[in-house]
């Protein structure tokens, strides 16, 4: 027998999931932000890939976000990004996971907040998330 409560969980994730995944689409903005007002034509930011992914390149460094439909702590609908560095190691290639954030239906992530205490949104802060992970991929380069 099918819980009600369990029902109604899905249910709501069922009426989330295109608002989680417009959020996460967001990302792609930042491709304009980088090659206009903030001006790092080298920075690359994909379309929604055929696997729901986003990628992004600097200089040859590539990494990849991917979305996965969660469940917050408290029982509601939230989206799970990983992100996730891709490049070879002796010929080989090896994907190896930089970090993940969370985020809500509003966009609102659960990384580290600035300086005044907000906390960055999909929306509006996808070039600064892009460049968070690639300064990780970068960083993540030295202990190849």
């Amino acid at each position: 027998m099918i819980d009600r409560e369990q029902t109604i969980k899905f249910q709501a994730m069922e009426q989330a999931a295109p608002r989680l995944r417009q959020a996460f689409r967001a990302l792609t903005g930042a491709h304009a932000a980088f090659q206009g007002a903030i001006g790092l034509r080298s920075v690359s930011v994909s379309d929604l890939l055929d696997d729901d992914s986003i990628e992004a390149t600097f200089n040859g460094v590539r990494i990849k976000f991917q979305m996965l439909l969660v469940f917050g702590a408290d029982r509601r609908p939230r989206a799970r990004v990983v992100c996730i560095h891709c490049h070879c190691t002796f010929g080989k290639p090896v994907q190896a996971a930089l970090g993940a954030f969370t985020f809500g239906p509003d966009g609102m992530t659960d990384l580290d907040p600035d300086a005044e205490g907000h906390f960055p949104r999909m929306d509006s802060d996808a070039a600064a998330i892009v460049l968070r992970y690639l300064e990780a991929a970068i960083n993540a380069n030295r202990t190849l």
